[in-house]
């Protein structure tokens, strides 16, 4: 049975205003109840994922059962993953809202080791890790790097306020963006900056390291193209009517930026020229993917879309039926999506839209659902 459909896509301008200001508000305190935002990993034949419920887990890539699953040891009222994970060397990394960094075996979730992160202030991006380090932004402004076979710490780098964003490490550099308005060039093995790059607005997003260059966007409501080696800027795009929270994807020489104004901008990649927007009811937070030569997006009016690589079109969607806040990804045909009831689904991309493979519930005793597939 296909669940996606052809649909028309309509902004949802107030939905969008509401959600800039919960957004400002959270990026000057903390957030209020944190639930997170999962995000996913796939690896061989399992999907690695932090759930609403306070835990992460591990779920069979092929039917959504859980493997194992891992309950956060930090405060137990911000106990939520925000980020996405990281795989390095036979552990999983996660960073905790409980401001805790975690590795754990991912064959069966044990722990590996555990680390209250600076001051213990919240983590919202996820690691990084690479060439023995595990590296995490923390609420206190440091990005800290860690040994990652024993947790100890190597280095840390101060920023101005808040580090949000989930660093992207290629060739011994770091980059990463500030809400202190700066993305960053560190030098992997020491910390030492190697240049900063200066925008009009905070950085969430994760950088998107391809070609030689930086591709991330602002809350200046601008999209960047910075040089990877000398931090100068190659092109930006200045045409979002709102601010760029999630990162960005790339294929076949075209960037994919989501925007909070509902649209994911798809830009040259060597120019900065506009392509084309896929368009959507709700701002777009999460980082969209590709997949079998289409483009697939989540929204905060809970669909999901797919539309050809080359021109933006046939759209296809799926009503969830939840608000999808967080990046989706894509492997080997599938799309694995969380949404704000709690689930984690899995998605067959076919020639005609997608099949939904399985739903997972993180707050269910039986957390396969069946006979509940979402029909569009």
């Amino acid at each position: 049975m296909s669940i996606l459909s052809s649909a028309k896509p309509r902004r949802a301008e107030s939905l969008a205003v509401a959600l800039l200001a919960a957004l400002l508000l959270a990026a000057c305190a903390r957030i209020g109840v944190p639930e997170g935002s999962p995000a996913a990993l796939v690896d061989g034949d399992t999907v690695y994922v932090g759930t609403m419920d306070g835990d992460f887990r591990a779920i069979d890539l092929d039917n959504g059962e859980t493997v194992w699953k891992h309950t956060l040891t930090g405060d137990e009222a911000r106990r939520a993953v925000y980020g996405p994970p990281a795989l390095y060397d036979g552990n999983i990394y996660f960073g905790g809202y409980d401001g805790v960094l975690y590795a754990l075996d991912q064959e069966n979730g044990d722990e590996t080791w555990a680390r209250e992160v600076g001051d213990v202030s919240s983590i919202v991006g996820g690691p990084a890790a690479d060439d023995g380090l595990a590296l995490v932004g923390s609420s206190d402004g440091n990005l800290y790097a860690f040994d990652a076979e024993d947790g100890r710490l190597k280095w840390s780098f101060q920023t101005g306020k808040r580090i949000w964003s989930t660093p992207a490490i290629a060739d011994g550099v770091v980059y990463f963006g500030s809400l202190d308005h700066n993305v960053y060039a560190l030098s992997l093995q020491d910390g030492e900056e190697i240049w900063r790059f200066p925008t009009r607005g905070g950085i969430t997003a994760k950088p998107l390291v391809e070609d030689g260059r930086v591709y991330i966007g602002s809350f200046d409501s601008v999209f960047y193209a910075i040089d990877a080696q000398t931090g100068s800027l190659a092109w930006r795009f200045d045409d979002a009517n709102s601010w760029f929270w999630g990162s960005a994807a790339a294929a076949n020489k075209r960037i994919f930026a989501p925007s909070l104004d509902g649209n994911v901008y798809a830009l040259d990649s060597r120019s900065g020229d506009l392509l084309w927007p896929l368009s959507s009811n709700g701002p777009v937070l999460g980082s969209p993917a590709v997949v079998s030569e289409r483009l697939a997006s989540g929204s905060s009016d809970g669909r999901v879309r797919l539309v050809d690589l080359a021109d933006g079109a046939d759209v296809r969607s799926c009503d969830i039926g939840s608000r999808i806040r967080a990046p989706i990804t894509a492997h080997e045909g599938l799309l694995i999506v969380s949404a704000a009831d709690h689930s984690i689904r899995a998605l067959t991309v076919t020639a005609s839209g997608a099949d939904e493979k399985w739903a997972h519930f993180s707050n269910r005793d039986r957390a396969v659902a069946t006979g509940e597939e979402k029909a569009c």
